[in-house]
């Protein structure tokens, strides 16, 4: 068993690849400065030991969900971060409700953020000016193709075993059928 320094629950995107995304990732540019892979954060931080207990109760949780098309249709910052978004967040957020009532003693994002908000996360950039040419490159991908619909049809338990460290996939789980 694996202790952990830092965990989450995620949905990785690997569905943008196929969209407008796709071709604008190709660019040299935005290869640069996207560093992690398309991701929408579910719960974090989570457990630091993914024991047996903590596997089943997942495993339990997301049996009763169904797999789901989200539609990618704004893009936005927050802090370093850069974002696509939906109009419609419901599923996602009833996914992460789900999760919620499932951990209640790991409140997201530690409690800090009252209202967390679903959203992808594309990059974290420090640098204003890399970050403004990413948002700008999402801004002509929605113009020139519109929106971007995936399918959400599994989620990841990730972790880094060092903080700051590189983030991989611990284990996934298949949406099955939907009791949300």
């Amino acid at each position: 068993m694996t202790v952990w320094a830092e965990t989450s629950v995620d949905i990785w995107l690997a569905g943008l690849r196929n969209s407008w995304w796709g071709k604008l990732q190709s660019d040299a540019a935005i290869n640069q400065v996207n560093k992690s892979a398309p991701h929408l954060t579910l719960l974090y931080p989570f457990v630091k030991n993914m024991c047996e207990s903590v596997h089943i109760r997942l495993v339990r949780t997301f049996s009763r969900c169904t797999a789901f098309d989200i539609q990618l249709d704004r893009v936005g910052t927050f802090g370093n971060v850069v974002w696509l978004g939906t109009s419609t967040p419901d599923q996602m957020l009833a996914l992460s409700q789900v999760l919620w009532k499932a951990f209640p003693d790991l409140p997201p994002y530690n409690g800090q953020i009252d209202d967390p908000q679903p959203h992808v996360t594309i990059a974290e950039i420090p640098d204003s000016d890399a970050r403004l040419q990413l948002v700008c490159y999402l801004q002509q991908g929605l113009a020139q193709y519109g929106p971007t619909t995936v399918l959400v049809n599994r989620i990841s338990v990730t972790g880094a075993r060092t903080p700051c460290g590189r983030w991989q996939v611990i284990e996934t789980l298949p949406l099955i059928h939907m009791r949300i």
